[in-house]
């Protein structure tokens, strides 16, 4: 069985090994760090067991949600270049070490989501879907 916890482990030990900007992860918002930042957010999905005939092993879908924050009123230059760099790290099918499984982005690639304001910060959020397997 592959836990929430394991895949919230794997995607952050990633995420973390590329330094793109200082991370704030679930529940750790008491002292944010200077802008610009990530926010991590993880969205457990569905949990399904195939069966022997179709390979046996668990797989579980879902994704995370980091959110680039910057500056508002300046370009979205950097917000952009950043979450291009999320982008980056995940590439769709490429497996990431999992508990006792893999962690694979996709199906489809990371996505940019829709930017916008919140008080005196920039938001650009980038879906990135996954698939853990124990296979």
């Amino acid at each position: 069985m592959i836990t929430d916890n394991q895949i919230e482990e794997a995607f952050g030990r990633h995420l973390e090994a590329a330094y793109i900007a200082d991370i704030v992860w679930p529940n750790a918002t008491e002292n944010l760090p200077p802008k610009p930042y990530l926010v991590v957010q993880h969205v457990p999905g569905i949990r399904r067991s195939p069966g022997l005939g179709a390979g046996g092993g668990e797989e579980v879908t879902g994704s995370f949600v980091v959110t680039v924050v910057t500056d508002v009123n300046k370009f979205s230059t950097q917000a952009n270049d950043l979450a291009a760099e999320v982008m980056a790290r995940f590439p769709r099918a490429v497996p990431i070490p999992c508990g006792d499984g893999k962690l694979r982005p996709g199906p489809q690639n990371p996505v940019a989501l829709v930017a916008g304001r919140d008080g005196a910060d920039w938001r650009q959020p980038v879906r990135i879907a996954y698939i853990a397997t124990m296979r």
